[in-house]
């Protein structure tokens, strides 16, 4: 992808990311004992240290061991 795209494709994220922040306000606001489970920060926090979580590496797939398998 070049930079343009990238661009573009960070904008739309943004925005969505935005929307979803705002739906989430008010469905807490409405809803006590809501909670939000961030999966990207875990999943960064897992592929950032792969072997620590018992995986060969984090780009690796298709096999025993492997994040992606």
């Amino acid at each position: 992808a070049n930079a343009t795209a990238r661009a573009l494709e960070k904008t739309v994220i943004a925005g969505f990311n935005g929307k979803l922040a705002a739906k989430i306000a008010a469905f807490k606001a409405n809803n006590t004992g809501t909670w939000v489970w961030d999966a990207n920060a875990a999943f960064t926090t897992t592929l950032n240290a792969s072997t620590q979580f018992g995986f060969v590496d984090a780009t690796s797939y298709g096999n025993t061991g492997d994040f992606w398998g």
